[in-house]
């Protein structure tokens, strides 16, 4: 099952439950380790209820538009609402782990990516065409949807991967990876220790274009 489909049939769970006037969702979805989704009792429950829909009716538009944010998006796509970030994170991670049951790449949300790379790697992204290597003199930042690049090719046989942002700026700064290697190599880093999409960036390029990684 699709996640739109997991959503709509949550959906019409829901408003069943309320026409039914039974609790919206059952006593195994209503305990998270941070955030407790009680039924409609007071003005403070109604709350909690209008962060999830509210989170809801985001991520369903995300997989409608193909578009993807980050969970401080959420967070400032209605401010006043949720109060503090806090609070929106919960909503997502209640979402993803009982009530939708979906992994977060599923509901479309991701976090910020920190990691970058520079090298003779081409890719499109969202349809448009990226360089690597002409992008930024300080190196492309590596999206949080890797998965979804299309059309990956370049000439690298190498990938050097760094763990500081220092050393990645350091390396470029003094043209190490200059034309006179007769290995094209590409720099990665995940700027400190690398997030989800940084080693999912660095795994698919591995696989796909049979190089090796040095680290």
């Amino acid at each position: 099952m699709d996640t739109h489909t997991v959503i709509e049939h949550f959906v019409l769970g829901y408003v069943r439950a309320l026409i039914e006037r039974k609790d919206p969702f059952s006593a195994h979805m209503m305990h998270h380790p941070s955030m407790s989704l009680p039924a409609l009792k007071t003005v403070k429950h109604a709350k909690r209820h209008a962060w999830v829909w509210r989170a809801v009716a985001w991520i369903y538009k995300l997989l409608c538009t193909r578009r993807q944010a980050t969970k401080r998006d959420l967070y400032y796509a209605d401010p006043p609402l949720f109060g503090t970030q806090k609070n929106s994170d919960e909503v997502i991670e209640l979402l993803s782990t009982k009530l939708l049951c979906q992994p977060r790449s599923a509901l479309r949300v991701t976090c910020a990516s920190r990691g970058k790379i520079w090298g003779a790697l081409q890719y499109r992204e969202n349809g448009a065409s990226v360089d690597c290597m002409s992008l930024q003199a300080n190196g492309s930042s590596i999206s949080g949807w890797p998965n979804e690049w299309s059309n990956l090719h370049g000439k690298a046989r190498l990938i050097l991967v760094v763990e500081k942002d220092c050393a990645f700026q350091r390396v470029l700064k003094d043209q190490l990876l200059s034309e006179k290697l007769k290995t094209p190599l590409l720099l990665l880093s995940g700027c400190g220790y690398p997030d989800l999409p940084t080693r999912f960036a660095l795994r698919r390029i591995a696989a796909e274009l049979q190089v090796v990684c040095i680290c």
